[in-house]
């Protein structure tokens, strides 16, 4: 696999590519690429759902940006040089320590 570590650790069952020690189910180190990545919103997953207060105000405080991904610098972006458009990460987790989560762990513990 061209020196790319790839690990099967049986007693925490956790896959990693690209590290040796994996932290999560699944820990690449790296670019994915796929088809297909699912996550849910599904109602049939969720409990005790409740309507966000002024949500709408609260969402408007995003800044969202048009932006290229500095390829130059970080090889993992060296094929996607077309503008993009999305949300700096760092003012969203911001956004929401102050708008709507009390805290936002920086890992779940409920694997």
């Amino acid at each position: 696999m061209d020196g790319i570590t790839f690990t099967v650790d049986t007693n925490t069952n956790r896959v990693g590519i690209g590290t040796a020690a994996p932290t999560e189910r699944l820990h690449v180190d790296g670019n994915i690429a796929a088809n297909e990545v699912n996550g849910t919103s599904d109602i049939r997953f969720k409990r005790d759902i409740r309507p966000i207060d002024n949500a709408l105000n609260k969402v408007m405080q995003l800044n969202g940006v048009y932006f290229h991904w500095r390829h130059e610098d970080f090889s993992r972006f060296q094929n996607d040089t077309k503008q993009t458009l999305g949300f700096i990460a760092q003012e969203v987790e911001n956004w929401c320590q102050k708008s709507c989560i009390p805290a936002i762990p920086k890992r779940a513990t409920n694997r």
